[in-house]
């Protein structure tokens, strides 16, 4: 099996939650950690095929539990053990892809299949879905609460993590005005020697021949036709509103400007991008610097 470093950090922190039993916090404004508080790891939660299996960490042991059946009992050290041996297989790597043929056998031994967290959800378990890659039961050590939490991993073990995806989950949907269908042809035959489509020579296409791009909403579907009606709803929309209620046209501005459409921009970085978004000002804001 192989896979990447950040799907391997998933199974890293799966099995190093159950070797160690906590979850400790982040000092507040410092990137260390606060030993003095933490959440006592009970349980993970695991979708392996058609079923759920529960991680119960008891004390010195883990008890892998399906259904009613506890099928494995196993010493946590053994986890924390396979953790450094994961650990050790994935730091310093620059593979796309590598294999660990020892955790993948305990892995089975175990049962746990799904080593990447799935975005499925599922009406038993309401923490599983969205951006959720693993599900713990745990409990505070101050206030005795306990949760059913889903946790999203972000790795530096490799490269370091994308916070933001470029998906179908997060399209920017703009409308071309006035193009022909002719036209249409000839712009999605613009190809890069890979052939996937050469965004870059597209939109230099569109602004040669005077289209005016005009954006239109951002949904987390594809849209149905050309009435821009997506499938799920605007709901990528609604969350950059969370933000700022302009931060959707200021994110659409910013790929005009990135993609040579408006602007004179040298660099493809977000500073790059912003720095003359704001010296273009397209929103009409007070002071563009600062906003």
């Amino acid at each position: 099996m192989r896979l990447n470093i950040g799907e391997w950090s998933e199974g890293y922190v799966f099995l190093k939650l159950l070797g160690e039993g906590r979850v400790y916090a982040r000092k507040q404004n410092e990137n260390t950690i606060d030993p003095n508080v933490y959440l006592n790891v009970l349980a993970v939660i695991c979708r392996e095929l058609n079923d759920f299996i529960r991680y119960a960490h008891e004390d010195t042991v883990v008890r892998c539990i399906q259904g009613d059946c506890c099928f494995a009992e196993i010493p946590a050290t053994v986890f924390l053990a396979k953790a450094n041996v994961l650990f050790n297989a994935m730091k310093g790597r620059t593979d796309r892809t590598i294999e660990v043929p020892e955790i993948e056998a305990f892995f089975t031994d175990i049962r746990h299949y799904s080593i990447k967290g799935t975005s499925n959800e599922y009406p038993q378990h309401p923490a599983f879905g969205g951006k959720t890659d693993i599900v713990l039961e745990v409990q505070s050590n101050s206030s005795g609460i306990y949760e059913e939490i889903g946790f999203s991993i972000k790795s530096y073990a490799g490269s370091p993590p994308t916070l933001f995806n470029p998906a179908p989950a997060s399209c920017m949907l703009f409308e071309i005005k006035g193009i022909s269908d002719e036209e249409v042809a000839e712009l999605n035959s613009i190809t890069a020697a890979s052939g996937h489509p050469d965004v870059l020579r597209r939109v230099a296409y569109i602004k040669d021949k005077g289209f005016a791009l005009e954006y239109k909403t951002s949904y987390i579907s594809r849209p149905k036709g050309n009435n821009f009606h997506g499938e799920k709803g605007p709901l990528f929309a609604w969350n950059l509103e969370l933000l700022d209620s302009k931060m959707p046209d200021l994110i659409s501005e910013m790929l005009l400007v990135r993609y040579g459409y408006k602007g004179n921009v040298e660099g493809n970085s977000c500073i790059d991008a912003a720095f003359e978004l704001a010296r273009l000002n397209p929103l009409n804001v007070r002071n563009p610097e600062v906003y």
